[in-house]
């Protein structure tokens, strides 16, 4: 309800500039299948021939994504709530201070209950692995051995060429002394398809000062029609789990390396969205997504919202106060536009990548 409201405010809101608009019909819907492909970042221009004033125009569709986005996520965690048979589920970022040392500490009771009730399964793993479990699962230590029991049986049977491959392709990644991504997408299943699809233009991967991790995707930069043509759900699924098995293993290097227990956020960047995804792109990234959640304990942060339309992102700052705290954590909406941000691969780049950095930072710090 909270979506449809919105989109029909913000819908009305559009129609309105539209019918002071001395422009014909024709020439509106010349602006308006211009300004798609025109876009800037934040809001877009609709440009008019010589004669006609300029008005800025709202897509219906950019609206909805963006209302229903943030309305959704409300009402996730409302009927997760409300579920009778729910597991309580933690952050590993709403802790204060992640310096391993503390947490062990912190949690030293329930890691060691863990490690009992566990006998055999997790031997191979150390107190630091446990201790994403105890976390995530605040303390339920019924919770966390239901969680590893999956993720081992996971990791030993189906998941095990993934473990193995990105464990191979991250060595030889690093063996320059220098990260080299080839490798890492050599390795990865189905990549001599979906590396035609998924380049830097469409997912990257920045480090934080600290270590953490975020992952960003532009999914108006995907030609997803064409590419869920090429592989089935199954095959861009696994493709996305075997990336998740690459950032758990850096991030578990860096949390044994750094003493702090490191962790993968998210961001969808909107910018240039003017449709709603190809249902079957849709069902591999939130399926793959859930798995990922499960199988990785510990591991995800925040997910930000970047470069939503202008009158969408004020209402979202006059409606973010109003939802639950629990929302609040997990999801971040900038501000601001990042209109400096053309092509996602330039977040790769200095001297943008630094400026994207920390406005990533800033809008985690809310």
């Amino acid at each position: 309800l909270l979506g449809v409201g919105i989109a029909l405010c913000c819908h009305w809101q559009s129609d309105r500039r539209m019918r002071r608009s001395a422009t014909s019909f024709a020439t509106v819907a010349a602006t308006r299948s211009h300004y798609v492909l025109d876009g800037r970042a934040g809001y877009q221009h609709a440009r008019h021939s010589k004669g006609h004033s300029s008005q800025r125009f709202v897509s219906p569709n950019l609206v909805l994504i963006g209302a229903v986005g943030a309305a959704s996520s409300l009402a996730t965690w409302r009927c997760l709530q409300s579920a009778s048979n729910r597991v309580s589920r933690n952050a590993a970022t709403d802790e204060k201070d992640r310096t391993v040392s503390v947490l062990i500490d912190k949690y030293k009771n329930e890691v060691e209950a863990f490690r009992k009730e566990s006998g055999d399964l997790l031997q191979e793993f150390d107190d630091v692995y446990l201790l994403r479990y105890v976390i995530e699962n605040k303390g339920d230590i019924a919770a966390c051995m239901k969680q590893a029991t999956e993720v081992i049986e996971w990791r030993n049977g189906e998941g095990k060429p993934i473990i193995e491959a990105a464990a191979t392709a991250l060595a030889e990644a690093m063996t320059d002394g220098k990260w080299n991504n080839a490798p890492v997408l050599a390795a990865a299943p189905h990549s001599e398809i979906l590396s035609k699809f998924l380049t830097a233009s469409q997912i990257v991967l920045v480090s934080f000062p600290n270590g953490d991790m975020c992952s960003c995707i532009r999914a108006s930069a995907i030609n997803d029609k064409e590419m869920m043509n090429a592989v089935t759900v199954d095959e861009l699924a696994e493709f996305f789990i075997y990336a998740r098995e690459v950032n758990f293993q850096v991030a578990e290097s860096r949390t044994r390396s750094s003493g702090r227990l490191v962790c993968l956020s998210g961001a969808n960047d909107l910018s240039g969205v003017s449709r709603f995804p190809d249902d079957r792109f849709q069902k591999a990234l939130t399926g793959s997504s859930k798995k990922a959640t499960a199988l990785y304990p510990g591991l995800a942060g925040p997910t930000m919202i970047l470069n939503l339309p202008g009158i969408v992102r004020l209402l979202v700052q006059f409606l973010t106060p109003l939802f639950p705290g629990a929302v609040q954590n997990k999801i971040k909406f900038a501000r601001g536009p990042m209109a400096y941000l053309k092509d996602l691969k330039d977040a790769t780049k200095e001297p943008i990548r630094s400026q994207f950095i920390s406005d990533l930072e800033a809008v985690l710090k809310g």
